[in-house]
């Protein structure tokens, strides 16, 4: 589906193809493309992961250098924030400091 947001060709014969003309891959298929090694999406942020593609998705939502992936916050107060604002104050700190002044 995703090639279809793209492309309206069929990639082996260049013919036309439409979401009606989608089969689900077979099983052989599904297990080599499975086992293929894929480059993390996130090597041009210092990530050097090679994986297979059936645990890349995996691998994307808990690699270090992904901005989105989710941590407990640094303050102390519970919450699960994005790693890209783990350097801000949470809400709750903010609320706390607030509180006290």
């Amino acid at each position: 589906r995703e090639w279809l947001k793209r492309e309206r060709t069929c990639p082996e014969d260049r013919g036309p193809v439409t979401e009606e003309n989608l089969v689900p891959a077979s099983r052989l298929c599904r297990n080599f493309l499975g086992r293929l090694k894929i480059t993390c999406e996130f090597a041009d942020k210092g990530c050097s992961e090679v994986v297979r593609l059936d645990s890349l998705q995996q691998h994307v939502s808990s690699c270090r250098y992904n901005p989105q992936r989710l941590l407990p916050c640094e303050k102390g107060c519970g919450e699960i924030i994005e790693q890209s604002e783990v350097r801000e104050q949470c809400f709750s700190t903010l609320c706390g400091n607030s509180r006290r002044n």
